[in-house]
């Protein structure tokens, strides 16, 4: 069974931009060591809103990610970025932010895709509300 924890999207100082992250963990029964994790992220931007009023409106991709990483089944945290470090595009317009993920196991066996959404954030020039929690979804480790 593979754990996503989504932080909603806020702006980091080391980075410099908005981004928001999830957390993979997985756990097996059996003897299944690791699993291949392919995430694909989605950092929308709607602009508008103010904090606790986001704006509403579909969101537009401000920016994308498409990673695979291999996570051990010890229940160890593995860390996806969106956008993903090292992207030179600077996300700092003041707006609503959403973030979503789409997960998948792709090995040792192909996994159903699961996919969450995390709340509207408005930002990032404003601190953000403390009741917006994190989310976790789950999706299950297929048998090999």
């Amino acid at each position: 069974m593979c754990t996503a924890q989504i932080d909603n999207p806020h702006f980091s100082n080391g980075a410099g931009r908005v981004i928001f992250n999830g957390r993979m963990s997985c756990t097996s029964i059996g003897n299944t060591p690791q699993v291949n994790l392919r995430v694909l992220g989605i950092l929308g931007y709607v602009p508008g809103g103010s904090p606790g009023h986001p704006a509403q409106g579909p969101p537009g991709a401000a920016a994308t990610s498409d990673q695979t990483h291999t996570v051990p089944t010890n229940g160890q945290q593995v860390t996806y970025y969106t956008p993903i470090p090292g992207d030179p595009k600077k996300i700092t317009a003041t707006g609503t932010y959403t973030g979503s993920v789409t997960f998948q196991i792709v090995s040792p066996a192909l996994g159903t895709p699961t996919s969450y959404r995390s709340n509207r954030r408005s930002g990032p020039s404003i601190p953000l509300p403390a009741r917006c929690s994190t989310a976790r979804c789950t999706a299950a480790v297929p048998s090999t």
